[in-house]
């Protein structure tokens, strides 16, 4: 348990040491499938450096250390792919215009290929397993106990009701079930997003009893304030 806390804590570095293995362990791969022999140790250490700083300028503009891997889905997978390709493309072009002894088209064309085919598939994996890691912590009669799926209710109904839909649908559709959207621009009202509804604008107009998990203050007031109950499950 403690590594996994270390883990969590120190979650950003744990992703950028990986990914630097994995552009590192992608190059010398690609070196030793074409044949290619290392005499100039120097030179060498110079061009992977160039390398590993050009594919984590790119992560990082992508923003891919921002979203937890548990959450992510294919729109994040394809950012990786983009910013493989774009760091091949700069890694091309260095080469050229430096004059690299080593990683020439090529190289970067091969080590593209690999990091971003790792970049992919390690955090697919690395979802699956914290997925299962989060399952684990269960009460005793878990197995007497049916899975209880929670209706769900959106607030707003933009882009980022239309992420929460995708990682539901993705990583949490054994958990959630999702009812529909509600939005204040009356334009949006019963048009859809991903197959979600936009249910109302969100204006309480009648007394109502109101259960959920948790309830912000303002919801919560404005529930109270027509004599509806907010009550706690």
């Amino acid at each position: 348990m403690k590594i996994i806390n270390l883990a969590k804590k120190y979650r950003h570095l744990a992703l950028v040491l990986i990914d630097v293995i994995v552009v590192i362990g992608s190059y010398v791969t690609s070196l030793l499938f074409l044949n290619t022999q290392i005499t100039d140790l120097l030179e060498f250490t110079k061009e992977m450096c160039i390398a590993v700083l050009v594919y984590e300028v790119f992560l990082n503009v992508f923003q891919m250390y921002r979203d937890m891997i548990r959450y992510e889905i294919g729109e994040d997978y394809i950012k990786y792919l983009i910013s493989g390709f774009l760091s091949t493309i700069l890694m091309i072009v260095i080469s050229n215009m430096l004059k690299f002894d080593y990683f020439g088209a090529r190289i970067n064309i091969l080590s593209g290929i690999f990091i971003s085919g790792i970049f992919v598939l390690y955090r697919i994996a690395g979802r699956s397993i914290l997925s299962r890691m989060s399952n684990v912590k269960r009460p005793k009669n878990a197995e007497k106990e049916p899975n209880k799926i929670e209706n769900l209710l959106i607030i707003g109904a933009g882009m980022g009701a239309k992420e929460i839909i995708l990682a539901v649908n993705n990583t949490m559709k054994d958990k959630y079930n999702i009812v529909g959207m509600i939005d204040d621009n009356k334009n949006k009202l019963n048009k859809s997003i991903l197959g979600v509804k936009v249910l109302g604008t969100g204006t309480l107009t009648k007394k109502l009893t109101v259960q959920v998990n948790a309830f912000s203050a303002s919801a919560k007031e404005k529930i109270e304030s027509l004599g509806g109950k907010a009550e706690v499950i």
